[in-house]
């Protein structure tokens, strides 16, 4: 899985916002799958990571962490479907 550090490069290199806090706030198994989330700059915006796909997303659009969690998943399946 991916580090703190890793994930912090990646969203500032995809925002251009710097980071100044990130935490994992959850870890869930899906399909047999890790899929860590993570509160980035205490909870403006959330990361969501597993081996395949780590997606962003600002906890104005997703104010929950499970909201985000769902938005990566149906990300997958676009994936998925698209190849």
């Amino acid at each position: 899985m991916r580090t703190d550090k890793e994930i912090e490069e990646s969203f500032e290199d995809q925002t251009g916002t710097l980071v100044f806090s990130i935490e994992k706030v959850k870890t869930d198994f899906i399909a047999e799958t890790q899929h860590d989330t993570w509160s980035i700059n205490d909870g403006e915006s959330w990361a969501v990571s597993s081996p395949a796909l780590l997606s962003f997303a600002a906890s104005e659009n997703l104010p929950q962490a499970d909201e985000a969690l769902t938005m990566h998943v149906g990300l997958l399946f676009r994936q998925v479907d698209a190849a």
